[in-house]
């Protein structure tokens, strides 16, 4: 059993020691992802935390989806980030992300992405892409779907409205 989400706080359990809470001691939200055994007794939680961007002074993160392949042995969450994903630069203000996660809780990638305002956009703070799920076909191929104020471009260019988006 996988969750997914977001916590105010980091996991302070034995085995997960807690960390240094960064924005002047106020907590922001990390994504994370937990494994259950079959009974409920916990298997493994980490946090996954972004940086700030230049000039913001706090990171935000929720996970919204996950999904694993079919063995249970792999899984991958999706969300949201308000800073930079490690190993990952901004595309906006709010990007999206993908994480992939080995069975014992190792992350192994993530991907950040975003789009770009369109022209008609009154500011790169108003700029979002918002994935809320993902799903993974028998061939293992992984689709994200969520909402955007941005544009991915042609051909589908956004007119500066909320927009729905399938990768």
């Amino acid at each position: 059993i996988y969750l997914t989400g977001r916590t105010g706080s980091n996991f302070d359990l034995p085995g997960y020691p807690r960390l240094p809470l960064p924005c002047g001691g106020s907590s922001h939200p990390d994504a994370f992802l937990a494994k259950l055994s079959g009974n409920g007794t916990l298997q493994w939680a980490h946090n996954l935390a972004s940086t700030p961007q230049p000039g913001v002074p706090c990171a935000f993160d929720h996970a919204f989806g996950v999904v694993t392949n079919r063995a249970g042995s792999v899984a991958f969450i999706t969300g949201q980030t308000l800073g930079v994903m490690p190993g990952e630069t901004s595309k906006g203000a709010m990007d999206g992300f993908v994480a992939r996660y080995e069975a014992d809780g190792t992350r192994t990638w993530v991907r950040q992405f975003g789009t770009q305002p369109p022209s008609t956009s009154s500011g790169p703070l108003n700029l979002y892409d918002r994935p809320y799920g993902i799903a993974m076909n028998p061939a293992g191929d992984l689709f994200v779907a969520g909402d955007t104020i941005g544009s991915f471009g042609t051909p589908n260019p956004s007119i500066d409205r909320q927009d729905w988006f399938i990768l």
